[in-house]
């Protein structure tokens, strides 16, 4: 029998082993990277399958120490997710850098321009050797789409970043006509930048939406509705309103910027403030509350922080975002305002009108002159049973060194019943006088 002869059998079909062991520590790369992202503060709002889903979409990418991931300027749009190395984030502005940040794993970049569509606002350094993922914003825009999540993610992200430093992502930029050189501050629902007018070349004060509000739709009707108080009123000691506008995906109000310094600052500089002081000030404010009344126009909110010393000695009565319009009985019903500062009614949750702005100027005036405030309590429960079981103090024997006129303005306002207040408006408003801010410097003067 003939021997059978052997055959070369072709190879069978597969992965080289080789080939294998690379995609399983792919897969495991990957894997690590999701866990990484699971982990960071915004995407664990997302659901694995959303989360999963984005992750597919993403291409990595390595940089050099030194290598651009983002040029300040450009027009690319990405997201992208740092998973290994550290990054510096930088602003040019003034033909200088500023620093804004390190950051390392997890740090996300480039949510500025996804939002927006305008040009990167930032530059993004690999300050070590750089692995990230990036998302194209075609696939990010498809994604949110289909998922609203993903754009209240961003959205959040973008609310987080902006007005926690004198430079963020808007300074330098310019859009409709202002560019930004400056963030004045940051409260619960706004950020307020310093900006340069070009067309008119003044400076103004840029009050914008948080843009962690854009999906509360009661926020940002109060934002609307401030806009519309503040363009219904003119007065000079009240911040002028000049316009708003949309941008960046929220809005934006135009307002007189006042240079100067709040009462609250004044006051935490040097403590009390004397007694000839205290009264321009106060005839000041008084002027901009009874013309703020006279439009039916409650502020909700009168505290020493809102109200700012200006260089030019005027006293501004600012921050309308809590004020009501009279007529509007559910709106005065609504518990608004600082707490430390509520009328008993209005810490109540009981109707509230005029003299519940008389109460809280009161308020002012007491802690201008004595250099504290009228309750002491830290905790809201607290403060609320030290409201209602408040009687008010005798001024006389609290400040001997005071007016019995001034004492007596401070007297008839600062009663629990809302109906027993009164100011003798003529009075307190002949007392409105320009004021030195340097004087806050030196309480011996005013």
């Amino acid at each position: 029998m003939k021997p059978r002869e052997p055959r070369d059998d072709p190879p069978a079909v597969g992965k080289d082993p080789l080939e294998e062991t690379v995609d399983v520590k792919r897969d495991v790369k990957r894997a690590r990277d999701f866990s990484l992202l699971a982990k960071q503060r915004f995407f664990r709002s997302l659901d694995k399958e959303v989360l999963s889903l984005m992750h597919s979409r993403m291409v990595e990418r390595r940089f050099k120490r030194g290598e651009l991931l983002i040029r300040q300027g450009e027009k690319e749009n990405s997201l992208m997710v740092v998973v290994e190395g550290e990054i510096e984030v930088t602003i040019r502005e003034d033909g200088k850098q500023h620093l804004l940040k390190h950051a390392g794993p997890g740090e996300i970049v480039g949510e500025m321009a996804l939002l927006t569509d305008e040009p990167r606002s930032a530059s993004v350094t690999a300050y070590t050797e750089v692995r990230a993922y990036v998302i194209s914003a075609e696939s990010f825009h498809e994604l949110a789409t289909s998922h609203p999540k993903i754009s209240a993610l961003l959205t959040l992200l973008l609310a987080s970043r902006l007005g926690k430093a004198k430079h963020d992502a808007l300074t330098g930029n310019t859009f409709h006509g202002f560019r930004i050189l400056r963030c004045l501050g940051r409260g619960g629902t706004s950020v307020v930048y310093e900006a340069e007018d070009l067309g008119r070349q003044r400076h103004v004060a840029l009050k914008m939406m948080s843009h962690r509000l854009l999906y509360d739709r009661i926020a940002m009707e109060r934002f609307q509705r401030e806009a519309e108080i503040i363009e219904s009123i003119d007065h000079p000691n009240i911040a002028r309103f000049y316009g708003r506008f949309e941008a960046f995906r929220t809005s934006f109000m135009i307002m007189e910027y006042c240079e100067g310094v709040t009462i609250a600052d004044a006051m935490h500089h040097c403590g009390r403030l004397p007694e000839a002081t205290a009264r321009k000030i106060l005839g000041q404010v008084a002027c901009a509350m009874v013309h703020a009344h006279d439009a039916g126009i409650i502020h909700r909110d009168i505290k020493p922080s809102n109200i700012m010393a200006t260089r030019d000695g005027s006293v501004k009565l600012i921050d309308f975002g809590l004020a009501g319009r009279l007529e509007d009985e559910p709106l005065t019903r609504a518990l608004v305002g600082t707490p430390r500062y509520m009328a008993p009614e209005q810490m109540m949750g009981n109707p509230v009108g005029k003299n519940t702005d008389l109460f809280a100027l009161g308020h002012v005036a007491f802690e201008m002159v004595s250099g504290r405030q009228l309750f002491q309590s830290d905790d809201l429960w607290s403060l609320s049973e030290e409201v209602r079981r408040w009687q008010p103090p005798d001024l006389q024997a609290v400040l001997p060194d005071i007016s019995a006129e001034y004492l007596q303005v401070v007297r008839d306002v600062l009663r629990t019943n809302s109906a027993d207040r009164a100011m003798d408006f003529d009075l307190v408003r002949s007392w409105a006088a320009p004021i030195d801010v340097a004087s806050f410097e030196d309480p011996r003067t005013g």
